[in-house]
C-alpha cells in the first residue's frame, strides 16, 4: 500500500471484520477505516483494490465486482489479491473492466524484474571489465612516463653532444652555428 500512495494513490480506505483492526489499519496508511458490511460501496467506488484477509473462502465474489462495474459504469477496477488462499474469487478475471493480480501473476513480475536485473549487472559487468582494462593500461603508461622521459633526455644529450662535435671543425658565424 505504501508503494501505491507514493505512486499517486489519493484516498485509501481499510475494511475489517473487527472494527479495531479497521481502525488500526487505517491508522497506519492515512485510511479511513470500514467493517465488511461495507465492501459492495467500497467496492464500487474504489479504482484500486488491495486484498490480504484470512479466511477459507473467496470474499470478494464475482456477482460483487459486477454490481460494482455497473455501478462505475463500467470504469476499470485494478484488483490485487495477496491473500493465501485467495480472497477474489477466480471467476472475477473474466469480468471485463476487472484486471486482477494475484501472487501467482505478481511472482511472475517479480521474476522477469529479477532476470533484468541480472541481464543489467551482466551488461555493467562488460563495462566495469572494459574500463578496468583502459585504466590499467593508462596505469602501465603511466609507470612508462619516467622510462620514457629519461630515453628522450638521453637522446637530446646525445644530440647535442654530435652537434657539437660535428660544429667544432667547421668554421661558422654565429648566425649559421644558431
Amino acid at each position: 500500500l505504501d508503494a501505491l500512495m507514493k505512486s499517486g494513490l489519493a484516498v485509501a480506505r481499510g475494511a475489517n471484520r473487527t472494527p479495531a483492526r479497521a481502525a488500526a489499519l487505517a491508522a497506519r496508511f492515512g485510511a479511513s477505516a470500514h467493517g465488511l458490511g461495507e465492501l459492495p460501496a467500497l467496492l464500487a467506488s474504489s479504482a484500486v483494490v488491495l486484498t490480504c484477509i484470512g479466511g477459507s473462502e473467496p470474499l470478494l465474489s464475482e456477482a460483487l465486482f459486477a454490481a460494482a462495474l455497473r455501478e462505475r459504469r463500467a470504469r476499470p477496477i485494478f484488483a490485487i489479491d495477496i491473500g493465501v488462499p485467495r480472497n477474489i474469487a477466480a471467476a472475477v478475471n473474466q469480468l471485463e473492466g476487472v484486471y486482477l493480480y494475484d501472487l501467482d501473476d505478481l511472482k511472475g513480475v517479480a521474476q522477469e524484474n529479477a532476470d533484468e536485473r541480472r541481464r543489467e549487472l551482466e551488461r555493467v559487468d562488460v563495462i566495469v571489465l572494459e574500463e578496468q582494462q583502459r585504466f590499467d593500461g593508462w596505469l602501465g603508461a603511466l609507470a612508462a612516463v619516467p622510462t620514457i622521459r629519461a630515453l628522450v633526455e638521453r637522446g637530446e644529450a646525445i644530440r647535442a653532444s654530435e652537434l657539437d662535435r660535428a660544429l667544432a671543425g667547421v668554421e661558422l658565424g654565429a648566425r649559421e652555428r644558431e
